[in-house]
This record gives structure tokens, sequence and C-alpha cells, in this order.
């Protein structure tokens, strides 16, 4: 939900009017607060932007996205998807090569937000317990991935589920002060 609404958050930055209001409606009046942790939380932002459109995009927007988001913009051609893929790499610590196979021939604008998190759950998976189990895919296709399994005696963990998902929110170890959960 971060990531979503930190995307949002940033198309609604280039938003006005009608679309700028329920753009609103739809976050809230919370306002987002880009946390980075050295070493251990990276929160990127970027806007990919076709060079053909670098003058649609107001200094007013872009000084927004980089005061309120961490935010940067890149122009280019994108011929291929290797800016994207390698902005996403750099800044999710190797951890995510790779995002776009290909490039659309209709690209315009790609907005992207990164977190790469480097910290410990507070009660650590056990890698034994981890075993092949069936996932549905948003298209309904199902297959088997590994998923991680443990016990825990807490009773103080939310447990979520309902006719689209089931999981749980495990905190994160404390770093520098302030709770990763």
């Amino acid at each position: 939900p971060y990531s979503i609404k930190i995307a949002i958050s940033m198309l609604m930055e280039g938003a006005k009017n009608n679309t700028k209001e329920e753009i609103k409606k739809v976050l809230g009046n919370e306002k987002i607060n880009i946390i980075n942790i050295p070493n251990k939380l990276n929160v990127s932002n970027a806007l990919f932007v076709k060079n053909k459109y670098k003058n649609n995009i107001l200094e007013s927007f872009y000084e927004k996205i980089h005061k309120n988001y961490n935010g940067e913009i890149r122009y280019d051609e994108f011929i291929s998807p290797d800016i994207i893929n390698n902005w996403v790499n750099k800044n999710t610590n190797g951890m995510i090569p790779k995002i776009l196979d290909t490039m659309p021939n209709d690209f315009v604008l790609g907005l992207i937000n990164a977190i790469a998190i480097d910290v410990k759950w507070e009660n650590e998976f056990d890698g034994n317990n981890t075993r092949s189990e069936e996932f549905t895919q948003i298209d309904g296709k199902k297959i088997n991935i590994p998923m991680m399994h443990a016990s825990y005696k807490n009773n103080d963990y939310q447990y979520l589920k309902n006719d689209d998902l089931e999981g749980v929110i495990l905190p994160y170890t404390e770093s520098n002060g302030v709770s990763l959960e």
C-alpha cells in the first residue's frame, strides 16, 4: 500500500481540477512521508518521460516530485527498457534486476517507485519451513511457488483475510529508532 500510495500521490501532483480532487478522495488527507534509513530502507521514485514530451513537463511539477518524493525525472527515447531496468536494479540494490522485457511502442511516461528493504524480521523465518504451494495470479491462473511458513505464539499480529487475500502483518526489528512495521 505504501508504494502504491506514493505512486498515486506523485501522479496527483500533475493533475488538476476534478481529476486532482478525485485522486485526493482515493488517497485521503494523510500526508505521505518518504522514509529513508541508510543501509536499511531506501525509497526511490522516478518519472521516465519520452524526449518528445519533455516540454510538456512543467518545472513546478518536477520541483514537487523532487522536493516531496525525492524523485527524479529522466528523459530519453526509451527504445529499449535498459534505462528503466538499470534504474530499478540500482535502486532495489539488485533485488529486482529488471521490471520490463520490452518497451511498448506507444510509451510516453513511466512512473516508478522502488523500495529496497534490508532489515530483519522480529521473528525470522526458518528456511526449512518453506514449501511449494499453490498461488493464484491476478489473471486467475494457478501456479506453484515457494511459500514461507512460521508458527508464532504471539497473537498480537494482525491477520488479514477476505475473498481476495490472506496474510499477516509481521513486524521488522527496529532500526535507528524507526519502526519499519
